[in-house]
């Protein structure tokens, strides 16, 4: 149980998927009637990456994640607001879905069957509690620093994990104290593709793997497609059990 937890932990809790935003044109501001409109000034690249964030809300996402050589294939569904994310094989195969403070995580030990866990049984400063708000990279990107634009569709910058606020706070805080002094500037970089969206996001969370730091790597593979992710039956699904919940 407890490898499967910690498997969990470590895939899960870097599940961020963000993408795709449209810069907005601006007004000019001429003086005098025979004066020529001024061009609207370009976003800056901390405002693209921002809105990038920002325009995932309410869309259906396919993507992979990879870290430690691992690679997960995850689905986003914004109906059911769940997110399912699947990686391994055979023995080694593990599954998860995601719900607003609620985690299925599939028993390998009894087939089609899910242990439900409770986030409001979770400790409040549990490491596991950085699984509670999967797309809290949205929050995360909303207050990166120091980023310039590297290239065409290129980004780097810096997340100050201490200023995250609102649903992704709870995530930002668990890694924040992982990371210790390292916390107000963790490198990353972002791509984007032709369509204004974000295409990849990378960065390394310092002491996030038991104390080693954890390398991350998103990729979208789809925006706004069909995905489906839904609530386990009743008949497959098993409380987790109260005396774990310390554990977690």
């Amino acid at each position: 149980m407890k490898r499967i937890l910690a498997f969990g932990a470590t895939l899960v809790a870097f599940t961020l998927p963000v993408a795709a935003c449209g810069e907005k044109a601006g007004g000019g501001n001429g003086t005098g009637a025979a004066a020529s409109p001024s061009p609207s000034p370009s976003p800056k690249p901390a405002e693209v990456l921002a809105k990038a964030a920002a325009a995932t809300e309410g869309k259906n996402l396919k993507f992979t994640l990879k870290f430690e050589g691992e690679t997960a294939d995850c689905v986003h569904d914004a109906t059911s607001k769940g997110t399912s994310i699947t990686a391994g094989t055979g023995d080694e195969k593990f599954e998860f879905l995601f719900f607003p403070g609620t985690i299925y995580m599939k028993n390998i030990l009894t087939s089609g069957k899910f242990f439900k866990i409770d986030m409001s049984k979770v400790k409040a400063t549990s490491d596991f509690r950085v699984l509670e708000d999967p797309l809290f990279a949205r929050s995360f990107l909303a207050t990166a620093t120091d980023v310039k634009a590297d290239a065409a569709g290129a980004y780097s910058g810096t997340l100050d994990l201490t200023k995250v606020t609102g649903a992704a706070k709870q995530a930002a805080d668990v890694l924040a104290k992982d990371a210790g002094a390292k916390a107000t500037a963790i490198p990353f970089t972002a791509t984007v593709d032709a369509q204004g969206r974000l295409a990849s996001f990378t960065t390394t969370f310092p002491g996030a793997d038991d104390g080693k730091d954890m390398p991350w790597e998103l990729k979208i593979q789809e925006i706004g497609g069909t995905a489906t992710v839904a609530q386990p039956a009743p008949s497959t699904v098993t409380e987790f059990p109260a005396s774990e919940y310390d554990d977690l």
